[in-house]
């Protein structure tokens, strides 16, 4: 593994070494995460700090089984230097309600190509 490989790790110190690969080109970057104890996990917020995201729209989902994604994805928001936040969605209980989520998704996916076209 390469030095930038390992720089750009979710967790170098851990021995666990995921690279991240470079978003530069890409005109939207969609970033999703679950929610652990009311953030996204540690890897996707290293993400969200480590890149730039100046040149892309941004598009933010989470998973929860909670009721109130609006925190994480605040926090997640807050993380993200982008040209601009496209859209935000919390998933709730994805798993459990299976249809409705799968029916929120394709919403969700319209309205960001609507968003992306203007």
């Amino acid at each position: 593994m390469n030095q930038q490989s390992i720089k750009n790790s979710s967790r170098a110190n851990n021995r666990v070494c995921i690279p991240f690969k470079p978003i530069e080109g890409y005109y939207l970057v969609v970033i999703g995460s679950p929610v652990w104890a009311g953030k996204s996990t540690p890897a996707i917020r290293k993400f969200m700090v480590t890149n730039d995201f100046k040149e892309s729209d941004v598009s933010l989902f989470v998973t929860s089984d909670g009721n109130k994604p609006e925190k994480s994805l605040g926090n997640m928001k807050a993380a993200v230097i982008a040209k601009r936040i496209v859209s935000e969605y919390g998933f709730i209980r994805p798993m459990r309600e299976q249809e409705q989520s799968a029916q929120q998704v394709k919403t969700w996916c319209d309205e960001i190509s609507k968003s992306t076209k203007s």
